[in-house]
């Protein structure tokens, strides 16, 4: 447990009242920076106290009688590794995409794109077909930078029809950038250029990719 979770869960136990963090947000904190994202968006409401004394005040005003229990189903849990233990399958990894782990994916390529000496800004919420726009200094010529963060072992990549033909539009400029976040805190970056060979279908408005594919394509940041 890193320094920062480990003060997270302190607060999460302190304002909260209870002497225990529950499994949700344990699950958080096994995907990087996700846990620290949604703490520090509710993090106001539990240090005030509106949240506990609002969950407080809910509790204490329903009444709840006990009744007899009554069967109406059942449930069969089978963890998932028994299961690809007698498949011989192996488990497949989370696809995680989140507005954090995108956020962080997005920062670490900024970071290598002013170490190569480019000037980068973070255009994501522009919705423009990719991400970053990174500045060729004494050219004027850009690089565009579509980011992609995924848990080591995802199975695929998600992008949406305009990044793709905004990325056949501009086959020499366009960079795919995959983050990829391992278990142990550690990352690799790797790029792909001319990532994509042909529009998406009709009506499309997503295609999925191989990440594995994508990867084995792909080189070092340059």
């Amino acid at each position: 447990m890193t320094g920062e979770i480990a003060v997270i869960y302190d607060e999460i136990r302190r304002f909260s009242g209870v002497p225990y963090v529950s499994s949700l947000q344990r699950y958080l904190a096994t995907m990087p920076g996700v846990l620290e994202w949604a703490w520090a968006a509710i993090r106001p409401a539990m240090v005030s106290g509106i949240i506990p004394e609002t969950g407080w005040r809910l509790a204490r005003s329903v009444r709840i009688s006990p009744l007899p229990p009554v069967v109406i189903g059942g449930l069969l849990v089978i963890p998932a590794g028994l299961i690809a233990q007698i498949t011989g399958k192996p488990m497949s990894a989370p696809s995680v995409d989140t507005q954090a782990v995108a956020a962080r994916a997005r920062e670490i390529v900024m970071d290598i794109e002013h170490r190569l000496g480019f000037i980068p800004k973070d255009r994501e919420s522009e919705r423009l077909g990719y991400d970053i726009e990174s500045a060729v200094p004494g050219t004027g010529k850009l690089r565009f930078i579509e980011v992609k963060g995924r848990i080591s072992g995802a199975d695929t990549v998600t992008v949406t029809r305009n990044e793709i033909l905004y990325s056949l539009n501009k086959p020499h400029d366009f960079i795919l950038a995959l983050v990829e976040f391992f278990p142990d805190g550690s990352h690799s970056i790797r790029y792909v250029r001319r990532p994509f060979r042909r529009e998406p279908d009709f009506g499309a408005a997503s295609v999925n990719y191989d990440f594995a594919e994508l990867l084995a394509r792909a080189e070092a940041p340059s």
